[in-house]
């Protein structure tokens, strides 16, 4: 699968599921780089809720490491291990411009 390929199934991965409704402005997704492999990427967003026109995958194709694929958002550095759907909802729509 070439890079671009990549970023496509990453984006389209079945998994794109957590148990919480994120803008794509809310965070910015630093993949565990020991538990991550190409079956298991996940991207905190919720299947209702995203707008695959609005899912901006942002990598440098040229550059980039499968042990750190990096989705780029602002506001927060989140961990996967630590995101938390309590509140996630609320918090986020008052980042929301």
């Amino acid at each position: 699968m070439d890079q671009a390929g990549i970023a496509v199934w990453v984006v389209t991965a079945p998994r794109l599921a957590l148990h919480a409704v994120m803008g794509l402005h809310a965070a910015t997704v630093l993949m565990d780089h020991a538990a991550m492999d190409l079956h298991a990427v996940t991207v905190p967003m919720d299947h209702a809720a995203m707008d695959l026109h609005a899912v901006t995958v942002l990598m440098d194709h040229a550059a980039m490491d499968l042990h750190a694929v990096t989705v780029p958002m602002d506001h927060a550095v989140m961990d996967l291990h630590a995101v938390q759907a309590t509140g996630l909802k609320d918090s986020v729509a008052g980042q929301k411009r």
